[in-house]
């Protein structure tokens, strides 16, 4: 609409033009009518070669435009894309956590001889399969009724990692409860002092205790910037690590603490 407007009033404007310019060339200057044919033409001339690179120009200015606007559009959809990936990767994440088996996670403990290979085995399979930030194992040491780390995945060997007593630090929650607890929205000084971790923190925290006959005997500490469900498969993990290893036989006949 705007458009038919602007061409009505520069044909108007231009009709008045020529019809002054031949006014005054006829009447004020009396030049003869083969020169007033030619001064029209050349300023029709003049008149559509302007026209024509307004034109040109309002038109190139749209293109522009519109190729920016169909990049940003692109750009957007791309990003929309990738974060709808990203979810639909977590979800079946989750959906694949949710059928894993222990024996699909850990295998044979054959090679295991010690608790100290155990332990690298079993935080090296459980970080692999569920994609955790850090973890820490602890076991029972019965001497000094305490939890020792036995080993570490995601954390510098510079970094010194403390064992803990009853009622010495959050994780005596999961050994009195005897049940694995999933803590969120932890503080971030928690990851700080305890991993000596960088500026990117996780968020989530898994405690996982390891159960013989109704007795903790060690404790798992993992930390993961996202939710996964290893809390919901605990007990058929812990079933199946005490049941192939040599758990059974190294706390064998203990008294309970």
């Amino acid at each position: 609409m705007k458009k038919k407007l602007l061409y009505k009033f520069l044909f108007y404007s231009f009709i008045v033009i020529v019809a002054l310019v031949i006014k005054i060339l006829l009447v004020n200057f009396k030049v003869p009518i083969a020169m007033v044919f030619v001064e029209l033409f050349m300023t029709a001339f003049c008149f559509f070669l302007i026209f024509n690179i307004v034109f040109k120009i309002n038109n190139t200015k749209k293109q522009e435009f519109e190729k920016e606007r169909k990049e940003l559009i692109d750009f957007y959809d791309i990003k929309i894309k990738h974060l709808e990936s990203i979810i639909n990767k977590n979800e079946n994440t989750d959906n694949n956590n949710s059928q894993i088996m222990p024996a699909e996670v850990f295998g044979s403990f054959d090679n295991c001889n010690t608790i100290e290979e155990l332990s690298d085995f079993i935080l090296h399979n459980i970080s692999k399969h569920f994609q955790t930030g850090w973890g820490i194992i602890y076991f029972l040491d019965e001497s000094s009724h305490s939890y020792i780390v036995k080993s570490h995945v995601g954390i510098d060997n510079s970094i010194k990692l403390k064992s803990f007593s009853e009622n010495e630090s959050i994780n005596w929650r999961a050994i009195d409860a005897k049940k694995p607890i999933e803590i969120e929205d932890i503080d971030s000084s928690y990851f700080k002092i305890e991993s000596g971790t960088g500026s990117a923190l996780p968020s989530k925290l898994y405690l996982l205790p390891i159960v013989i006959d109704n007795r903790v005997v060690g404790l798992i500490e993992l930390a993961s910037f996202l939710s996964i469900n290893i809390h919901q498969l605990w007990e058929g993990i812990n079933e199946y690590i005490v049941n192939n290893s040599i758990l059974k036989i190294e706390y064998a006949d203990k008294e309970n603490i």
